[in-house]
């Protein structure tokens, strides 16, 4: 990501402010282990509040899709993009609530002045991702299993065959 879009957390939240952009797949440098193409994009919109208890909120919501590596076929599948996260910027680290209290959609932060946008981007987008994309059952095309034979019995030992010569009659050595 060449372009960097970094904002004052208290500045956005105090001005209430909304900022919105396109991020394009080819722009996450973290994700393209995972993306099967460099086609797709996430639209995010950013906005900036204070909470009732004075504290700095932003929240941010994300739309789009890209096409993830298949880990059944390798081939190219469809990943849906809906994430929305709040984040909320604490004075100290004694304000962090237990993990029990803990909100799923609110991430609670301390020491966070400034805050990357197009890095928040994509730290949103990796978390959202499924641990092993794949089609739908039935939809990816593999290949044929070298093992199975025509009367549908499989023989594990079959691709080997293959990688030795041409066999011999050693019986009668």
């Amino acid at each position: 990501m060449s372009d960097r879009l970094v904002i004052d957390v208290d500045v956005i939240a105090q001005a209430s402010s909304h900022l919105r952009g396109r991020v394009a797949a080819e722009q996450f440098r973290r994700l393209h282990k995972v993306l099967s193409g460099t086609s797709g994009w996430v639209d995010y919109a950013v906005r900036g509040r204070i909470d009732p208890h004075g504290r700095p909120c932003l929240s941010i919501e994300l739309s789009g899709g890209l096409d993830l590596v298949c880990q059944r076929c390798l081939g190219a599948v469809s990943h849906a993009v809906n994430v929305r996260r709040e984040l909320r910027i604490l004075a100290d680290a004694s304000l962090l609530p237990e993990v029990a209290d803990e909100k799923a959609d609110v991430d609670e932060v301390y020491g966070v002045e400034r805050i990357d946008v197009l890095e928040w981007v994509e730290d949103e987008v990796l978390l959202s991702l499924p641990i092993a994309p794949r089609h739908a059952e039935g939809v990816c095309q593999l290949p044929g299993n070298p093992a199975r034979r025509d009367d549908g019995e499989i023989n594990p030992f079959a691709a080997l065959g293959g990688l030795r010569g041409p066999t011999r009659n050693t019986t009668n050595l």
